[in-house]
């Protein structure tokens, strides 16, 4: 997928809208012809590119979003060891909000004790320093 450059394509945008009201400020005091119905046209066409652009970005950000879930998906649950996994009950990976920042913490299963606690300021960050810390104690690669 081409990541998009939002940035740069609103600037860019946003000059091409200051060039087309200079021009237009520019007919009205040399008292030239200007079509209004034109100036509205381009007006909700450049709304409608500027719309367009806040969708990509969400739709980028969904994709980021998407792929930490899919790792929080990976992490498995842990025995109180710390040293292995096991299928169900142990300590599970919760996610969660909590004062200000996201948590990845192994709360056990039937006691609620934490095990283990990643926190981010972003709840992408939070799940990638869990998986890394998981994924570099309990897989071979």
């Amino acid at each position: 997928m081409k990541l998009i450059d939002k940035d740069a394509l609103v600037a860019e945008i946003e000059r091409k809208i200051e060039e087309r009201d200079n021009s237009r400020d520019e007919a009205i005091w040399n008292n030239e012809l200007w079509s209004e119905t034109e100036y509205s046209y381009r007006s909700k066409e450049d709304e409608a590119i500027i719309d367009l652009i806040n969708t990509l970005e969400v739709k980028e950000v969904d994709l980021e979003k998407e792929s930490a879930m899919s790792n929080f998906k990976s992490l498995l649950h842990l025995n109180g060891d710390m040293k292995s996994t096991c299928k169900d009950w142990g300590y599970a990976p919760n996610l969660y909000y909590f004062d200000g920042t996201w948590h990845v913490t192994w709360i056990s299963s039937s006691e609620g004790d934490a095990l283990i606690d990643f926190e981010g300021s972003e709840i992408e960050i939070a799940i990638q320093k869990a998986c890394d810390w998981f994924h570099s104690k309990f897989c071979n690669n």
